[in-house]
């Protein structure tokens, strides 16, 4: 039986009875040590021997039998021990009967030295057979440490059980260590009461010298992984992934062991996990910034999965990342770059998408904003992507396959600027229905997009997005490109839409959904037109397309919105193309019209040098409250404004200025300002402008029920007013006017003459009109002027019946009674073609 509560074995043990590490528990050793002193009391006060040898045990028999002893100190480890006296005084021998108390010496520090000079008692003399157990009671400091025990005897340099001096901070205040004297040292031992200590001690200081700093944060991710931690740090730091400040520099936190593990995951040394946590950069993933020859898509795109699973934001500085594979953005990532000095490249030999959402090749064409795999959002603002289409001369193609970025969510927000992308720029669609139910509640969808798309292979920007989706602005720039050698060669085909367009690409394509948009630019497409609307209701402060040699801008399907500025300038055709500047063909069941403030076309004379029609009409309800447009062409233009009123009704435009109309029209015709054209009874068209410098002033073909045309023109030598259908319903209300070479001429006339009131006889009057032409219907109309002078009858009918010539209108009429003492009244008389 124990004489102790617990044994030394198990109060120092470094393990408990499941093999889990533990520490010594102070209060269980104050027990054992206050035990072990009162065995020795107990001993003492009952006459108990105390040999510091055997030898001088074994030398003193003059002891009766069954007389106690102890040894201690002898050389010979085991020889000290409790013993037993066999036989009577005198004679007989000494038996070791027992060990003494666990053979080790409990000394005690109480501060009387220094930190690295420390001074301890004990109560048994110390010898190098005996284990000392010692508390510390200052933490020590650089360089080594010493002992001395009893204020006596030499001073040992306390060495830990490898041999070393501890570390400064090893020895720290509290602390509970055991020792043996060897020589002139005092080596520590790894035994049941300070193995966990010490190993704690020594795994600081290694750790310590390891990372950067004593504050734990580790010059790179590869000293962090070599690392043991102390299980007491909770959280790390690295100054850098490849090297400290590298852009790669985050934060760490402990965590229980993963499943699965997530490349925000990883283990120290010690077997422990952790994982990031904050806002990092992809670096931080194992990105490399500025080495062209890494590929750093696999790092960003398990930053965008750490951002989408933890909610933190990825932020990036400026330098270029370079891609070999596509960047993938799952449902809910954030990722900001440097206000564009972020590049994201293309490396010479990918030719792949540069940028896609997660299930994009899957989800596109899906019109379920509810399909499953749909994200909900996501946000990567601020980047450039540069692809690898043709090499930076423009004299050759280095990859002809590939993407730029495509884009399926419900909410987008997406800053970007793409060049020299191979395939399309930027595809961007977004779920167009509401789900299984129409209206379906809770459901929304939002945006914040710019987008400024450059030199693509084909279309800059294609946009499948709802037209409840904002987007700030979008700039597209040389789309359909080709290199300088043959860009000039002809139209680019488009893979998705050049088909349907006669072959052409053109730079931002606007797909049946519409949108809530800021500002648009197409600019500089050599390869098609700029801008096609292809149905939807899109909403925009500007419409631009500039230099865009296959035609401006097209409009057409179930179209409708507000445009405050539509602008088209700049273009021309090549080989005689014959498309519009502006096309309007909203057709379509659901088709409520387009209203737009300003619709402004102009053609630069040097870069046009085929015919084609300004402003194209063919679909219904247009409303522009402002048209300008001018052909600038001294050689072959077209017609300014064009409408086939059989299929385009209810058209409106207020107001502008239609000028030089000058030479051929694509359908043959001289070139007109206004050219409405209709084989049936077409009706609602209101157009009123002025003209300049144009060959015809007003074509019509046709005879709608319903029009209303009202033009003033300025014109030259050879350029006539009107040329085509004269109007022959009453339903058609006519003025046209204006001057040719300074002479005037007019659709109406206004003229004073004074006429016998006295005669009951019909009467003549010719007038030459010198109108547009001699039309088959006309109206006049007389008014009596007011000259003061007395008229009795006045109100008694005059009938007036015209005839009329290419030059003349002779007006017949009489007075029924005569009265009245004014013989020649004035009148007014009012013709109008």
């Amino acid at each position: 039986m124990s004489l102790f509560t617990k044994t030394a074995s198990d109060v120092f043990a470094p393990y408990d009875s499941a093999g889990s590490p533990r520490e010594v528990v102070n209060q269980e050793a104050q027990v054992w040590g206050t035990e072990v002193e009162r065995v020795i009391n107990a001993f003492t006060s009952d006459g108990g021997l105390i040999y510091t040898g055997k030898a001088s045990l074994d030398a003193d028999l003059a002891h009766g039998d069954h007389a106690s002893a102890w040894v201690i100190g002898d050389p010979v480890a085991v020889n000290n021990g409790v013993y037993m006296k066999v036989g009577g005084s005198g004679a007989g021998s000494w038996t070791r009967v027992a060990d003494l108390p666990f053979s080790f010496i409990v000394a005690s520090d109480t501060g009387t030295g220094t930190p690295n000079a420390i001074q301890a008692t004990t109560s048994i003399p110390v010898s190098a057979s005996a284990l000392i157990w010692m508390n510390i009671f200052e933490t020590n400091g650089p360089g080594p440490v010493t002992v001395q025990f009893n204020d006596a005897g030499p001073s040992y340099t306390i060495k830990t059980n490898s041999g070393n001096d501890p570390a400064e901070g090893g020895l720290t205040a509290g602390m509970i260590v055991m020792g043996i004297v060897t020589g002139s040292t005092f080596r520590l031992v790894s035994d049941q009461a300070s193995a966990a200590i010490i190993a704690q001690a020594e795994a600081y200081a290694n750790a310590a010298a390891a990372a950067a700093n004593a504050g734990f944060v580790f010059d790179t991710e590869a000293d962090f992984e070599s690392t043991n931690i102390p299980l007491v740090l909770q959280f790390v730091e690295t100054a850098g992934y490849y090297a400290p400040g590298d852009g790669g520099g985050h934060m760490k936190v402990r965590i229980a062991a993963p499943s699965p593990v997530e490349p925000w995951q990883k283990q120290s040394a010690d077997g422990a996990w952790w994982e990031v946590s904050g806002d990092v950069s992809a670096v931080a993933f194992g990105a490399r910034p500025n080495m062209s020859l890494f590929d750093s898509a696999p790092a960003i795109t398990a930053a965008l999965r750490y951002s989408a699973a933890k909610g933190y934001l990825i932020r990036e500085a400026a330098c270029s990342l370079y891609q070999g594979s596509p960047i993938t953005a799952p449902n809910k990532a954030r990722c900001i770059g440097a206000n564009y000095e972020t590049y994201i490249v293309k490396m010479p030999t990918y030719a792949g998408p540069a940028f896609r959402t997660e299930y994009f090749e899957f989800l596109t064409g899906t019109t379920n904003a509810f399909a499953p795999e749909v994200p909900e959002t996501f946000q990567f603002d601020y980047f450039t992507f540069v692809g690898n289409y043709q090499n930076s001369d423009r004299t050759a193609y280095v990859q002809t396959a590939g993407q730029g970025a495509q884009i399926f969510s419900r909410k987008v927000r997406f800053k970007s600027r793409i060049f020299n992308m191979q395939g399309v720029g930027a595809w961007i669609e977004c779920p167009g229905g509401n789900g299984p139910t129409p209206l379906q509640p809770g459901f929304s969808r939002e945006a914040d997009i710019e987008l400024y798309a450059h030199q693509t292979q084909y279309e800059g920007v294609i946009w499948k997005g709802p037209p409840d989706v904002k987007c700030s602005w979008i700039l597209q720039a040389d789309a359909g490109s080709r290199i300088v050698a043959d860009e000039l060669n002809g139209k680019v085909s488009s893979p998705t839409y050049g088909a349907v367009n006669g072959g052409k690409c053109d730079g931002i394509v606007f797909d049946g959904i519409g949108a809530e948009v800021g500002e648009i630019h197409a600019f500089g497409n050599y390869g098609g037109g700029g801008i096609d609307w292809r149905g939807g209701r899109i909403n925009a402060g500007l419409l631009m397309a500039e230099s865009c040699h296959f035609g401006g801008i097209s409009v057409s399907g179930s179209a409708s919105g507000m445009i405050s500025k539509l602008d088209v300038h700049r273009t021309g055709g090549f080989g005689g193309d014959t498309t519009a500047d502006f096309i309007y063909a909203g057709t379509g069941s659901n088709n409520y019209g387009v209203e737009i403030g300003l619709c402004s076309v102009y053609r630069g004379s040097s870069a046009h040098t085929g015919a084609r029609n300004g402003l194209e009409i063919t679909g219904d309800f247009l409303d522009i409250g402002v048209a300008k447009v001018d052909l600038g062409s001294t050689a072959t233009a077209g017609h300014g404004i064009f409408v086939d009123n059989d299929s385009a009704q209810w058209i409106t435009i207020r107001g502008g200025e239609v000028a030089r109309c000058k030479g051929t029209a694509p359908d043959g015709l001289a070139s007109s300002a206004v050219y409405r054209k209709t084989t049936g009874n077409g009706s609602n068209v209101r157009i009123e402008v002025n003209v300049r410098d144009c060959d015809v002033a007003f074509r019509s073909a046709g005879t709608p029920r319903l029009e209303d045309i009202d033009i003033q023109a300025f014109l030259n030598t050879g350029q006539t007013l009107f040329a085509g259908d004269v109007r022959t319903n009453n339903g058609q209300r006519w003025d046209i006017r204006g001057t040719i070479n300074g002479a005037w001429k007019g659709s109406k006339v206004d003229l004073a003459f004074t006429f016998d009131s006295t005669l009951t006889t019909e009467q003549t009057v010719t007038l030459p009109h010198n109108l547009i032409a001699a039309p088959s219907f006309g109206r006049i109309t007389a008014t009596l002027v007011d000259d003061g002078s007395a008229l009795s009858g006045a109100n008694t009918p005059i009938f007036f019946v015209g005839d009329r010539d290419a030059t003349n209108i002779t007006v017949k009429y009489k007075q029924a009674v005569a009265t009245g003492a004014n013989t020649t009244p004035r009148v007014w008389l009012h013709a109008e073609v």
